[in-house]
């Protein structure tokens, strides 16, 4: 009885803490996706839908993060195409809703992806993941989708 009792009380603090770990971890403002900045304060949708499935989440931040090297400033010759691939999401998904929002000035990368997962060249009809930071409301828009 006496066991049992130790048995329990180690393993409710094993959980105890282990649920806090993830807590911290989970809500810290950091992502494993490397174009994703360290630092936002708010978090809001899904990316972890996987491979077959649409996706969408924006990121909110105090201030501008430091974007990764691979973010291209939005400009007049870059503005259609990618508005055309949110505007794509936004329809056959019916979510998102922030093509609206894409204006000059802005940072943006984009990466198109075949039906086995690599990355090729631009291509309607593909897979693509598109992160959208728009430094107006410091806010990044991720999206995924598979078509």
């Amino acid at each position: 009885m006496k066991n049992s009792k130790k048995l329990l009380i180690i393993i409710s603090a094993f959980l105890l803490l282990t649920g806090i770990a993830f807590a911290v971890f989970h809500h810290s403002g950091s992502s494993s996706d490397v174009k994703i900045p360290d630092g936002y304060i708010d978090k809001t949708g899904n990316t972890d839908a996987g491979k077959d499935l649409d996706e969408y989440c924006f990121y909110t931040y105090d201030a501008m993060p430091q974007l990764s090297e691979e973010y291209q400033l939005v400009t007049a010759d870059n503005i259609d195409r990618l508005y055309s691939d949110i505007r794509d999401y936004e329809v056959q998904a019916g979510q998102g809703h922030f093509s609206d929002k894409v204006t000059e000035g802005d940072y943006f990368v984009t990466v198109y992806y075949d039906q086995d997962g690599n990355v090729i060249d631009y291509s309607r009809k593909t897979n693509v993941k598109i992160y959208y930071y728009d430094t107006e409301m410091n806010t990044l828009h991720y999206v995924y989708y598979v078509f």
